[in-house]
């Protein structure tokens, strides 16, 4: 598997890839228009790092007893223009916003940038200093500026991706290497956190697990290549790591997220293709590391299931991976759930039938706004559940919503097993996805039962809900927590609302300046 940071080792790859790739990154221009307008705004308004209280009197509605005390937190890329050049949202700097619920119905917002070495540098200079993902410092067609992006630094570990708590520390995830470790009473950054096994700039995913009934944080190491590595790694809350699980395959790929169950890893073969070409242009700095993938949908056929050892095992293990046929191309970025059932495993996953490396967010280079009509030209992710067969290893599918869907969420005590819903991010237009202007809750034990969804006005931005469970309650006693960047008002708007009743709409409203749009959060219960 590849995760980002070990793109650049595909140069290897490259040299063996069995077919030649083209670089699809379109050149277009940008048509200019209010959403163009408010999108990049909602993408590149200046982040500061502030402290903002709204009282209970300025909460429009009021917010529900199960949340005061609790906390929503978000992390996302910042300062994405510097010195003149537009940094790929994936290559912006880890920016934490901690949304906190008092105990007289208010809110409060701190906000922290991830104190990362590539942080320092660029903001002392005032520039992008570093090669990323998407991003090269300087442009290259100007006199000089390829060499310079030979000789800029290559590693950039952003930590902008998700935000994980255990143990006493706030993990703030980058897949590139590993992750940053904040106080989580006031994001502060403590360093970076190896667990005692990662090496410098070992890769470590950004989205992890959870198991609860275990006590342990589920990571992935992924080491590229034609063929490939993966080590899992479970580790306890006193840091150390239990126990790994390495597997090979003989496949090139990207991996962004995994989930599991009793029994096993779960994720997408999600295969590549490696542009020779490209990467001699990346080695000259005319070209970035994203340039020289895309994906090779014929392939994506296969769900990999790692068997996973028991809650007992200690030390390094090797297993086989399996490979379970799909019935149709799935490329996976996000999952819901999985869990076993019987001798089958349910897995829950946004999937594509193909998917453009370097057009996220509308980013369409360096030098030009990013439009966020550029991802109405691929088919959305569809919500599916495929019930895997290890033994025959084949696979049933059925969708789950005819909506576009991302970010989903179950309960954050359930990752492993059965979740009785689902929320996520959508759009009200059942034909696209992102970027998202809806919430929408999936009933995961009626699939029959339409979707809630619930829909922003005008061009504003839903970004990744949260689920917060009701302390003591059951499984389906929650609430969804979500912001709507609302940048022709210059605002964010926290939204609250009844995990059971979303299309009633917000129970609860706070207005804050406007913050930049972000990736992945959590929720911590009150």
């Amino acid at each position: 598997m590849v995760s980002r940071r070990h793109l650049l080792e595909l140069g290897t790859v490259a040299l063996l890839a069995p077919k030649c790739a083209t670089t699809r990154r379109p050149v277009r221009t940008v048509v200019d228009s209010p959403r163009v307008a408010a999108w990049n705004k909602a993408l590149t308004v200046e982040a500061k790092e502030v402290s903002v209280t709204v009282a209970p009197g300025a909460v429009d509605g009021v917010v529900p007893d199960a949340l005061r005390g609790a906390r929503a937190l978000w992390n996302g890329p910042a300062m994405l223009a510097l010195g003149g050049r537009l940094a790929h949202p994936f290559d912006g700097h880890g920016y934490v916003r901690d949304f906190r619920f008092t105990k007289e119905g208010g809110v409060e917002l701190v906000t922290r940038f991830v104190d990362t070495e590539a942080f320092r540098a660029e903001r002392s200079a005032g520039r992008l200093v570093h090669r990323g993902l998407a991003t090269l410092p300087f442009d290259p067609s100007e006199d000089g500026g390829a060499a310079k992006n030979r000789e800029a630094p290559p590693y950039k570990n952003v930590a902008n991706t998700t935000l994980t708590p255990f143990a006493g520390k706030l993990l703030a995830g980058w897949e590139g290497g590993p992750p940053h470790a904040l106080d989580p009473a006031t994001l502060q950054t403590m360093g970076v956190e190896r667990f005692g096994v990662l090496g410098e700039r070992e890769a470590f995913l950004a989205h992890t697990r959870l198991d609860r009934r275990r006590g342990v944080l589920v990571g992935l190491s992924p080491a590229p290549g034609r063929v490939t590595t993966l080590r899992f790694r479970e580790i306890g809350p006193d840091f150390v790591e239990r126990v790994s699980t390495e597997v090979t395959l003989d496949a090139a790929s990207f991996v962004h997220d995994f989930v599991i169950t009793e029994r096993f890893y779960v994720l997408a073969l999600n295969p590549l293709s490696v542009n020779l070409f490209t990467y001699f242009s990346m080695t000259r700095g005319n070209a970035t590391l994203m340039d020289m993938l895309s994906t090779a949908p014929e392939k994506a056929r296969a769900v990999v299931l790692v068997p996973r050892p028991p809650a007992s095992a200690r030390g390094a293990q090797k297993a086989e991976p399996i490979a379970v046929a799909t019935p149709a191309p799935v490329f996976a970025v996000h999952y819901g759930q999985a869990f076993d059932d019987g001798d089958s495993v349910v897995l829950d996953v946004c999937a594509f039938e193909d998917f453009t490396f370097g057009n996220e967010f509308g980013f369409t280079g360096q030098t030009s706004p990013l439009d966020p009509s550029l991802p109405d030209e691929r088919k959305p992710q569809r919500l599916v559940r495929l019930t895997l067969s290890p033994q025959q290893r084949t696979s049933s599918v059925k969708v789950l919503s005819r909506y576009g869907i991302d970010f989903p969420r179950v309960h954050p005590d359930l990752d492993g097993v059965k979740a009785p819903f689902l929320v996520a991010a959508t759009r009200a237009d059942v034909t696209h996805s992102d970027p998202f202007d809806s919430v929408l809750t999936l009933d995961l034990d009626d699939l029959e039962r339409p979707e809630a969804v619930w829909t922003t006005p005008g061009d504003t931005f839903m970004g990744e809900p949260l689920l917060v469970p009701t302390p003591g309650g059951g499984p389906t006693d929650a609430h969804v927590v979500c912001c709507v960047s609302d940048p022709s008002r210059d605002r964010t708007d926290l939204l609250v609302f009844d995990a059971k009743a979303l299309t009633k709409g917000p129970v609860a409203r706070a207005s804050v300046p406007l913050q930049p749009y972000a990736f992945h959060g959590v929720a911590l219960p009150a």
